[in-house]
């Protein structure tokens, strides 16, 4: 998927977080937006993601059959971020039935292959309220990753993992980010990211 995004802002009240941000980003590219802490990296990923409307400008998606519009790509899109809500009482193995009734995993994966892809196979029948958050964390990045999508939005992808866990997640990224448009927003992790085509510094985008 192809994404340009046209004098496009972003503000809170009356801050603005980030303004007059013109991007094309190509179609299968490795992406990877960087900046400090209040940056605006992750509310720039979600309006990339369609998670939050822009304030101003707007941000168009084009895939191989032409433009589409923002409630298509959504259906062609995946996000992972830690701040976002999962199913407390569902199960492991109800949480990745209930997204296989809505979309479609990577390759035609059935449920029991995202299972074993998760390396959590032992813990299918627990609640979701009884992980860890790195095991939270790895169910949200299992879900995104290999959720057939043509855009994989991560942020902060690594955060709550331990270094096993790390190297599951860049094995998982590695094997999984052909043929799709991948953007990792990252608080200058090395471990967040394998390589990237192109990086979007939010500290060119001076607020105001």
């Amino acid at each position: 998927m192809r994404i340009a995004l046209e004098h496009t802002g972003r503000r809170f009240n009356r801050d603005w977080i980030f303004r007059h941000l013109d991007l094309e980003i190509p179609a299968e590219s490795r992406v990877l937006i960087v900046g400090r802490n209040g940056s605006g990296k992750s509310t720039l990923l979600q309006v990339i993601s369609g998670f939050l409307s822009p304030s101003e400008g707007q941000v168009r998606y084009f895939s191989n059959n032409g433009e589409k519009s923002p409630d298509a790509s959504a259906l062609l899109t995946s996000l992972a971020a830690p701040y976002l809500e999962i199913f407390e009482d569902l199960t492991l193995e109800e949480s990745i039935q209930f997204q296989l009734r809505f979309r479609r995993f990577r390759g035609e994966m059935s449920a029991e292959d995202v299972i074993r892809a998760t390396e959590l196979a032992e813990h299918r029948h627990k609640q979701v309220r009884y992980f860890s958050s790195g095991m939270r964390q790895r169910l949200r990045l299992a879900l995104a990753i290999l959720a057939d999508s043509a855009l994989l939005c991560l942020d902060e992808p690594t955060s709550n993992l331990d270094k096993e866990a790390i190297q599951w997640y860049r094995n998982l990224l590695k094997d999984h980010s052909s043929q799709r448009t991948v953007i990792v927003s990252s608080n200058h992790q090395p471990d967040d990211y394998i390589a990237e085509d192109m990086r979007i510094d939010l500290a060119n985008y001076k607020q105001g």
